[in-house]
């Protein structure tokens, strides 16, 4: 495959989940709203507290889909059918095997749902409630699997329109059913049959596309071939280990160690950071099989750098601009959104926003870590970067609140993934040295820091008597402020000049 089509599928693969994320960005927040107006603040903090324990049985995958995802770029562009049937049909096993796990374990711990969060609410049929949860998380293990074949053969838009078309339906039927039958469990019902629906499309999907997937034909894979596999498997599953306990125990910490309605406070500022990166993620997900077809087909060390540059330079602008608009914009959304009440202090909104300018600027380096399969050089760094966080967390949890839980992960990200997982992308996947990678990072840190300063100061004299006037002013600033500093301090890099390159090329294109 060549460099164009490279670009025309990522470029493919980055508008299709830009427009569905767009779309579901509102219907996600009316939910929202109208779940706390019907149902009570301990119910969200059910649903968050519940999300993280169900989020921790994703253990059990142990990062199979990465791993399976890269061992496929090479048959793909070798068009070696017999071998993707036999890694599918292997996927198809440890798949099925995983799904009834989750459901075995996760419903073993209902008796203990008492020892898992220090005060359960006083909610009618909670072991069940948690019970639909371990359910629906079952359900995504059966015919998912299908979908690491588009996203391994650069077709991930696919994939992306299916869970975004998903995503807007379950939370409509969510809204007109909890606001005919003000039930809880129809809301859950929902969920779980929309989680079904989903993979089931998916799976049909790919049949069609790929006639040639026929499990019971597929020949077993050959030692070596299991070895491989396995290899890649151990590599991630400490990754796996180590991104849920750092980005699911949150909740539980906060549940365990403070209450579950500081887990409903804080849930609606992580349901905004999270849909945000979400989008951020699936971006940079978009584009990393294609950089996986490049390390596939290439083996210039400098070309791949050249890459990597260009994305880091991209998730530096989209990032900072985020990072910005949240800094400016939280709180008054979320005021204006749920009410004052479900307000945070300016330190724990602060910590939030940069925890999540962390965790954005990582995606650049993660896409191309994976893309290139070198997770096996820094395996042990999540278990130390968990160990870190929950040793953190905890005290600080008991001493600041919420606050301390999220300054917990801050630490452990800075102490580990902040300079482990670019250090080995640049010695293993670059051959080059660190040094250049940091001093963009903290330049890139200033630009933002600048712009935050300027869009928050600014922003201060914004004062209608209406709050939607006031957001929407404030909005518009951070975009003109954010936009000129950009402009002016990138327009001349290397980077930003590719990128325009591949952007003007890509457009052009279709007009001439």
């Amino acid at each position: 495959m060549n460099t164009r089509s490279r670009i025309d599928n990522s470029i493919r693969n980055v508008k299709y989940t830009a427009i569905a994320q767009a779309v579901n960005f509102l219907i996600i927040f009316v939910s929202r709203r109208i779940f706390l107006k019907i149902l009570s603040t301990e119910y969200l903090g059910l649903n968050g507290t519940f999300s993280n324990i169900i989020s921790m049985l994703s253990l059990a995958e142990l990062g199979l889909g990465s791993a399976i995802c890269f061992c496929l770029y090479k048959p793909i562009y070798n068009k070696d059918e017999k071998l993707i049937n036999s890694i599918m049909a292997f996927y198809r096993k440890a798949y099925n095997i995983i799904g009834a796990s989750v459901f075995v374990i996760g419903a073993a711990l209902t008796p203990f749902l008492n020892f898992i969060v220090e005060e359960l609410p006083q909610i009618s049929h909670i072991r069940l409630i948690y019970i639909i949860f371990v359910l629906n998380s079952a359900c995504s293990y059966f015919f998912i699997y299908k979908k690491t074949l588009l996203i391994a053969d650069q077709k991930q838009y696919i994939s992306n329109v299916v869970h975004q078309t998903a995503v807007f339906f379950i939370n409509l039927f969510q809204i007109v059913l909890l606001l005919i039958t003000k039930n809880y469990f129809s809301y859950l019902i929902i969920m779980v049959l929309g989680t079904l629906i989903q993979n089931i499309v998916v799976s049909v999907i790919v049949n069609k596309k790929y006639e040639y997937l026929d499990y019971k034909s597929a020949q077993p894979l050959s030692k070596e071939q299991k070895r491989e596999i396995f290899r890649q498997i151990g590599a991630m599953s400490s990754h796996r280990i180590g991104g849920v306990v750092v980005n699911g125990t949150d909740n539980l910490i906060i549940a365990k160690c403070i209450n579950v309605i500081s887990v409903g406070l804080y849930s609606n500022y992580f349901l905004i950071k999270n849909t945000v990166i979400s989008v951020i993620s699936l971006l940079f997900q978009s584009v990393t099989s294609s950089v996986g077809n490049l390390g596939a087909r290439e083996n210039s060390e400098k070309r791949k750098a050249e890459v990597f540059n260009m994305l880091y330079l991209l998730a530096a602008m989209i990032i900072g601009f985020c990072s910005v608009s949240l800094f400016v914009l939280f709180n008054p959304f979320i005021e204006l959104w749920v009410g004052k009440e479900y307000l945070l202090d300016f330190k724990t909104m602060f910590i939030i926003v940069i925890n999540f300018y962390m965790l954005g600027m990582r995606q650049p380096v993660l896409c191309v870590r994976d893309a290139l399969g070198i997770f096996w050089y820094d395996r042990y760094k999540p278990i130390a970067e968990s160990v870190l966080n929950i040793a953190f967390s905890i005290p600080l949890a008991f001493k600041f609140g919420i606050f301390g839980v999220l300054l917990g992960t801050l630490l452990s990200t800075v102490l580990t993934s902040f300079w482990v997982e670019p250090k080995v992308l640049y010695k293993y996947g670059f051959k080059q040295k660190l040094f250049p990678y940091f001093l963009k990072y903290f330049a890139y840190l200033g630009v933002t820091a600048v712009s935050g300063l300027a869009c928050y100061y600014a922003s201060r004299f914004v004062n209608t008597e209406y709050g939607i006037v006031n957001l929407l002013i404030k909005a518009c600033l951070c975009v003109v402020i954010n936009g000129f500093i950009f402009l002016i301090v990138y327009s001349r890099t290397a980077s930003f000049k590719m990128l325009f390159e591949i952007l003007k090329n890509k457009f052009l294109k279709k007009r001439v």
